[in-house]
């Protein structure tokens, strides 16, 4: 059976789900480095590195290879496995749904990714580059 023109522009709310996490690590580069947000050195090339303070950024699902890569550019890493879960928000409508607590559009202008509180939770907020939804980082206590 195939959808009608008008089944297939109907718009579907957004999914959420949760995705594990293998291994997480904080990196702390003292003094703060002056880099664009996302960049960390010696894992330009890495692409779970979301940057959410100055001086301070998640490692996500990352090999020793990786960590050792950023302790070599002067990093100090901290493993926090544990501490975060993601959750994923999947569909066109995803930023809407975020929308109710925070505004996804302002605070990533110009970014990935944003820490933020979202309903008093601290989080981070990160754009999925694979679809037009969001990671949502949580701490693991609120999840």
């Amino acid at each position: 059976m195939t959808a009608t023109a008008a089944e297939s522009d109907v718009e579907l709310p957004p999914t959420v789900g949760e995705r594990p996490l293998t291994s997480c690590m904080e990196l702390v580069f003292a003094p703060p480095r002056n880099a664009a947000p996302g960049a960390v050195p010696g894992l330009a090339a890495h692409s779970a590195v979301l940057h959410v303070a100055p001086g301070r950024w998640l490692l996500l699902d990352a090999d020793a290879q990786a960590v050792a890569a950023a302790v070599a550019a002067g990093a100090v890493a901290i493993d926090v496995e544990g501490k975060w879960r993601c959750l994923e928000l999947r569909g066109a409508r995803a930023a809407s749904l975020l929308s109710a607590g925070v505004n996804v559009v302002e605070i990533l202008e110009g970014r990935d990714c944003a820490a933020v509180p979202l309903f008093d939770c601290p989080t981070v907020i990160a754009r999925r580059p694979r679809d037009a939804g969001f990671d949502v980082y949580v701490h693991a206590s609120y999840a």
